[in-house]
């Protein structure tokens, strides 16, 4: 509360004073560096110890994005943000945005933030009301700690650090007047958080390819709210609650890994040991890939995804993104064999399938049926037949090649370059190639009236 005359107090109503114990991390310096092509304004809008989070202007032409950190494909998304993550605190990182047509942003430079520990800091942050800084020139706030200066700035946050751990303090900010004067305080007593202890006897078990059970031994502190996962450095966005002693926890198929485990009470205890884990690549079935239907020419596949958009590869080059666990290719050859592979990124590493081996359906050819031929008119013969799906049809007149129906053709098939009083021979099969079997032609005659 500010401790004021009522007449003061009417002059300051609206003034919000909060100070807060948690650990916000301060946003890195970020090179500026215009972006170029499409993809504009990349920037940054978030910097952690371990963390840099960046957004660009969406193009609503673009599936997905490649982002790159010093050259290297770390990941992809198909929004217009991203995470970078497992990173190292005070490092300069490249980043550059390159989409599925091609463009690419100028490359952005960013640094990572200090650690600083959470239980020897506060952050303080208020509000000046307007009416004061208008009717007294209070632009610069004084802060006192237990009665000591502390700080005088004109802005409206301050991280106190060196503190004690699970220590109680008394805060006062002060309204600095153009005379200098001091305007009447808002107070707010604060306690630090306990220093929390490291995690013990953590270990990890292989349950499936990407997936690893962790346990550990409970820490006995009260103030605990949930423990935190970090799979080769990297905070995973999963937790398990403060009396927990066991996980399901992800990391990259086909690399040996290392886990570690932090109690958290608002801020961040310290990791534990490092725990070594390897997961194999991940076997097609683990992940649930399969054709889920096919037809000549045409593959549906899916599988459990790991990210929204994979990369789905036929012998070794890539056909197409799969989104949600799904793709249709389609305009493949019949009975053609391939090595399908499913590619995602997992905690900024690449994870693959093993090669899952398919083979497109084909066709089984058949003689043409119900083939009749009709002159409905001097000039003009109606040629009609019972269409087969996934197969084209070849069609003669006396024993020279008319015309290749193509299963979007229509059907009846006219032919109009005919001469009165004619007879003649129509020859038809059915044609696919890589289709088995074989299409007997069948042939019949007919003769054009004679004109009247």
């Amino acid at each position: 509360m500010w401790a004021a005359t009522t007449a003061t107090i009417a002059h300051m109503r609206g003034v919000v004073v909060g100070i807060f114990a948690s650990l916000l991390l301060v946003v890195g310096s970020v090179a500026p560096v215009a972006a170029e092509g499409t993809i504009d304004d990349v920037r940054v809008t978030r910097t952690e110890a371990r963390k840099i989070v960046l957004t660009w202007t969406p193009d609503n032409d673009v599936e997905a994005y490649d982002i790159l950190r010093d050259g290297g494909v770390v990941g992809t998304s198909d929004d217009n943000w991203f995470v970078a993550s497992g990173l190292t605190p005070q490092t300069d990182y490249s980043f550059v945005i390159r989409s599925n047509t091609g463009a690419e942003s100028a490359p952005l430079v960013a640094t990572t933030a200090a650690v600083t520990p959470p239980a020897t800091s506060i952050d303080i942050w208020w509000i000046g009301p307007k009416g004061v800084t208008l009717a007294f020139g209070f632009g610069e706030f004084e802060v006192r700690r237990d009665g000591v200066v502390i700080a005088d700035r004109n802005g409206r946050v301050l991280r106190d650090v060196g503190l004690t751990p699970n220590t109680t303090y008394n805060y006062e900010i002060f309204p600095i007047g153009a005379a200098g004067n001091l305007g009447p305080a808002s107070t707010q007593v604060i306690t630090t958080r306990p220093l929390l202890s490291a995690v013990q006897g953590v270990e990890a078990t292989l349950l499936e390819p990407g997936i690893v059970s962790v346990t550990w031994e409970p820490l006995d502190e009260p103030s605990i709210t949930r423990y935190r996962f970090y799979v080769n450095g990297e905070l995973q966005s999963g937790t398990a609650r403060g009396d927990a002693t066991s996980a399901r926890v992800p990391v990259p198929a086909g690399v040996t890994s290392t886990v570690q485990v932090a109690a958290y009470n608002g801020g961040g205890g310290p990791l534990s040991a490092p725990v070594t884990i390897e997961s194999g690549p991940t076997d097609p079935r683990q992940i649930g890939l399969r054709v889920h239907a096919s037809w000549p020419g045409t593959v549906v596949l899916n599988w459990r995804n790991r990210t929204k958009w994979e990369k789905v590869f036929f012998n070794g080059e890539e056909v197409g993104l799969g989104k949600d666990g799904w793709i249709t290719i389609s305009d493949l050859p019949y009975n053609a064999e391939y090595d399908v592979v499913v590619r995602s990124f997992v905690n900024g590493a690449a994870s693959e399938s093993i090669d899952y081996p398919i083979t497109t359906r084909t066709v089984q050819l058949f003689d043409v049926r119900n083939f009749t031929a009709t002159a409905t008119s001097a000039t003009s013969i109606k040629l009609n037949w019972r269409k087969s799906a996934f197969v084209n049809f070849e069609v003669l007149r006396d024993g020279e090649p008319l015309a290749i129906v193509t299963q979007a053709d229509v059907v009846p098939f006219f032919d109009t370059d005919v001469t009165p009083g004619t007879t003649y021979t129509y020859t038809i099969r059915q044609i696919a190639e890589g289709a088995i079997g074989e299409s007997t032609p069948v042939s019949v005659t007919v003769t054009t009236p004679i004109a009247s």
